[in-house]
């Protein structure tokens, strides 16, 4: 069933904001949980989504990728060092969970790799490979992600910034001689 939703996704609900997305996950229980007010970008689903669980108020962005399992018993049941040793045991494919608590943001590109909890009040940076915990309340980027700083140092940060006021009506060619002028 879930290949016909990561179908559905791909086509026709592609147009859909994330909002819809992610209350279409909920309503059909594609996910072992997903929370309220959560925003899901993603237009494919993990192959194994019951094995997902996603709190309140997070945002997913797009081309975000969920892995619940590896293929590491194919190549060590085969490969001869290990399967020709007399105390040889097949492994089976591992498979773990994983688990993103209230009021994250994960950003585009991202991997979150089998077992990982991802702490809530966090910020997983786009293009990240999170392969162990995130802590509560920090921003983490990198290949494997590491902790950059706290979500409050982030948001100070951010506050400092000036941004083009995107609250009045304004051509396209005004927003861009803005950005490209300070």
């Amino acid at each position: 069933m879930v290949s016909l939703h990561s179908l559905l996704l791909k086509t026709f609900f592609r147009r859909k904001d994330g909002v819809w997305r992610a209350d279409y996950i909920r309503r059909h229980h594609i996910f072992h949980h997903m929370g309220k007010q959560c925003h899901f970008e993603p237009t494919s689903l993990p192959s194994d989504s019951w094995l997902v669980s996603i709190h309140d108020r997070v945002s997913i962005a797009c081309g975000v990728t969920f892995i619940n399992h590896d293929i590491f018993s194919n190549f060590l049941n085969v490969n001869p060092r290990y399967c020709n040793h007399k105390d040889f045991v097949p492994l089976k494919t591992h498979f773990d969970t994983i688990e993103i608590m209230d009021d994250v943001c994960i950003g585009g590109g991202c991997f979150i790799m089998p077992g990982v909890v991802i702490g809530s009040n966090s910020i997983v940076a786009g293009g990240s490979v999170v392969t162990k915990d995130v802590p509560e309340g920090c921003v983490v980027g990198g290949a494997p992600a590491r902790v950059i700083c706290s979500t409050d140092e982030f948001y100070k940060k951010r506050r400092s910034i000036e941004e083009f006021d995107t609250s009045v009506e304004r051509t396209r060619e005004e927003f861009e001689n803005w950005y490209w002028e300070n």
